[in-house]
């Protein structure tokens, strides 16, 4: 005899699918929308092709049916992306103690584009080619703001919270305003502050890992209260320690803008 309530089960890794798509909704106006956005998430898990857009409609078995509603899913601003984010973000910190920093990384990542009209599309530095002879490539740039999960056995995971726009100046012309990659991912650390407070995380220390090129002056003095950056620096960089402040009146002169020079980050 069949084990009908074995048959009938979910396994638990499409229930909690299920239930992140479910959560999804509000950040949708309209039901047929958000509808069509759960197909192509399924598809998502189904294609074993290239993960197009006209991928995702040919394992849907839509290919008969109007192309247009699925490709104005993302270029009409459909949904709120913000908003998406969010509610992932809430789903995250049920596995992250009260006590425990919150880590997130924060990278810049080019999404290669064959069409020279492709919104936010610029030319950069083609990844394929030699070193001593650069070629150039069409990309769009994005930066990427990824949770870091709590290490279980030496293995940890990032998820993907948000992807930031960050075109140039020169990018063809698109929704968002030209910004440069570090001010997207200080924009992306802000943005996850606010998430933490306003989920009543306020104590909980936000720890941004992000690469060398984000070590600029302008993100450490707009950097948000209770978030701490460990960002890659060139071994022989001068460090020194904060001005020390003596008690009494102040004295005569400029304040002091540094303190003892410290060793390089290669003597740490």
């Amino acid at each position: 005899m069949k084990d009908t309530a074995k048959e009938s089960q979910v396994p638990a890794l499409l229930a909690e699918l299920w239930s992140l798509l479910l959560g999804a909704r509000a950040a949708f106006g309209q039901e047929r929308v958000y509808r069509r956005a759960v197909g192509l998430v399924l598809a998502e898990l189904m294609t074993l092709g290239r993960h197009t857009v006209t991928q995702l409609i040919r394992t849907l078995g839509a290919v008969n049916c109007d192309w247009s509603t699925f490709y104005r899913l993302f270029s009409r601003e459909r949904f709120d992306e913000a908003a998406l984010g969010a509610q992932l973000l809430r789903e995250t910190l049920v596995h992250v103690d009260a006590n425990a920093p919150y880590v997130v990384t924060v990278d810049g990542v080019r999404v290669p584009r064959s069409g020279r009209h492709v919104a936010g599309s610029s030319w950069w530095p083609a990844p394929n080619t030699a070193y001593f002879q650069r070629g150039l490539a069409r990309a769009q740039r994005f930066v990427e703001i990824a949770w870091l999960t709590p290490e279980q056995e030496s293995y940890c995971r990032a998820i993907p919270l948000r992807w930031l726009p960050a075109v140039t100046a020169k990018s063809v012309p698109a929704n968002s305003a030209p910004r440069k990659e570090w001010e997207a991912g200080l924009h992306g650390l802000q943005w996850a502050r606010e998430q933490l407070d306003a989920q009543g995380r306020e104590t909980t220390r936000l720890v941004g890992v992000l690469d060398g090129s984000y070590d600029t002056r302008g993100i450490w003095s707009a950097l948000p209260a209770n978030t701490t950056l460990v960002v890659r620096c060139a071994k022989n960089r001068a460090l020194y320690a904060l001005p020390e402040t003596a008690p009494g009146p102040p004295k005569r002169g400029r304040p002091a803008l540094y303190g003892d020079r410290l060793p390089a980050p290669r003597a740490w």
